[in-house]
């Protein structure tokens, strides 16, 4: 392996370097998003129409709707992340880009792994535990290829030639340290050898919400808090207090799955630590807002789809962090309805992947040199702002009448599914929505990098952009 770098490098020099390695994971990252929201899509409308398709075991509810996730989580957030991550590291380090080859083969395992993962789900071999339906060896696969890119990632940031750490190379350092250690863990205790029973439940709801707060959000907001000061084209308000934000999230991140778990048969002090991390979660995002919405409180209208995407991905991390925080609260009513999926809905469509769309609206065009058509991304924006707020709407609200009938002793269970069913019938309309417009997304990356342009669009993107003071 040849040796990354070290000296300070030209950006054009940077970009070339970057292109197809980055390219390549996003290119995996769109595919694995196609196939996730196709699959997520086939299995809102079977909760509506039962019969659809159920002459296939392959197909049935239960592996669809969990191949669907893990396609999501692991093929499109985390590749993507990943991708912006290196993008990121060797932008702030201003490093270049060492081990291309490395880099590809390890991205070229990742994908093996989750190809082999959901194929495994899809024909009843994979495992009940959520976040961790993947065989074990689709599994082991995903944490060899991880071993690469992590030690790459870390080799890349110590021999970045600026000094100090920006907060995204923060974000990115405890992103890349803590998968391994929560996938490896999880896997080693659930999958590989099972602990005792009675431990099983509080470690795979300990996995699942450090999965995401520990994993995927870190990854997401690292290329946040690159991009807003560079459209608002001025340093982020409040910096200082970016870095406590930080830290709260390094130390309560790993404790909100648990509240999964109220009225479970689990020592009483887990799901009080949860319950309170939840709400002093509200804390970190509070100076997460400052820092962001008022970096740009002065910026004029949204004038790209980078802006606006990541702008409404904003807001809706504000209200995954407030579902969280409420969700002790009507946990008696909502724990066995609807509107549980409608929280990880808001996560993985709100804020993760509206958040990543607004970072590869700007990232790309300056791999490639070419911009994307303002028109049609337009239009990708609304389809998808559409279809995910339908989602999230009728899953909320037809899960709080569902779950207030289930609370009812004098509504039988049958009745309470029909007071749902309508809600559910809207939600698969969104689902339908959202298939269609990440299918546009995936059509608008391929016509990027083959340089199709049209008349609307600026026909190329400088590969740098003025510095802004802190970034």
């Amino acid at each position: 392996m040849n040796p990354p770098v070290t000296a300070t490098i030209q950006p054009h020099e940077s970009r070339d370097a970057l292109r197809f390695p980055v390219i390549m994971f996003f290119s995996s990252a769109i595919f694995w998003l196609v196939v996730g929201s196709f699959l997520g899509c086939l299995a809102a409308w079977k909760l509506v129409v039962p019969s659809l398709l159920d002459g296939s075991s392959w197909l049935t509810y239960g592996r669809v709707q969990a191949a669907a996730e893990n396609a999501l989580s692991y093929g499109w957030a985390s590749q993507a992340g990943m991708g912006l991550g290196f993008w990121l590291l060797a932008r702030l380090g201003r490093t270049a880009l060492g081990s291309e080859r490395l880099l590809i083969t390890a991205g070229a395992f990742w994908n093996f792994g989750v190809l082999l993962g959901i194929c495994s789900i899809l024909a009843g071999g994979g495992n009940a535990v959520r976040g961790l339906e993947f065989s074990g060896a689709a599994a082991a696969i995903l944490l060899i290829a991880y071993a690469c890119i992590g030690v790459w990632s870390f080799i890349l940031l110590r021999d970045r030639s600026s000094d100090g750490l920006y907060v995204s190379q923060w974000y990115l350092l405890a992103a890349f340290l803590c998968f391994p250690w929560l996938y490896a863990t999880a896997n080693t205790m659930l999958i590989w050898h099972p602990v005792q029973g009675s431990a099983q439940g509080p470690i795979a709801t300990w996995f699942f919400g450090a999965l995401a707060w520990l994993w995927l959000v870190p990854l997401v907001l690292a290329a946040i808090y690159y991009l807003i000061p560079h459209f608002a084209h001025r340093p982020v308000r409040a910096y200082p207090s970016s870095v406590l934000a930080f830290w709260l999230l390094a130390f309560l991140g790993g404790w909100t799955g648990t509240k999964q778990l109220i009225g479970g048969p689990v020592p009483a002090w887990m799901v009080s630590a949860s319950v309170a991390a939840s709400i002093m979660m509200l804390i970190p995002a509070a100076i997460i807002c400052i820092n962001t919405f008022g970096t740009l409180s002065d910026h004029s209208r949204p004038s790209s789809p980078a802006i606006s995407f990541t702008i409404v991905g904003l807001a809706c991390f504000v209200c995954v962090v407030l579902q969280g925080a409420a969700t002790p609260i009507l946990s008696a009513v909502t724990h066995f309805s609807d509107y549980s999926s409608g929280e990880n809905v808001m996560l993985i469509f709100g804020f993760l992947s509206m958040s990543l769309f607004g970072a590869l609206y700007y990232v790309v065009p300056r791999l490639t040199g070419v911009d994307f058509s303002p028109g049609l991304a337009s239009w990708h924006f609304w389809i998808f702002v559409w279809g995910a707020g339908t989602m999230f709407l009728c899953l909320t609200l037809g899960g709080l009448i569902q779950g207030f009938a289930l609370y009812d002793p004098g509504v039988d269970f049958m009745s309470s599914l029909s007071l749902a069913a309508p809600f559910r019938v809207m939600n698969a309309v969104g689902a339908l929505a959202l298939f269609v417009a990440t299918v546009a997304f995936a059509g608008l990356f391929v016509r990027n990098l083959l340089g199709v342009t049209s008349p609307a669009a600026a026909p190329r993107v400088p590969s740098t952009t003025p510095e802004v003071a802190g970034v």
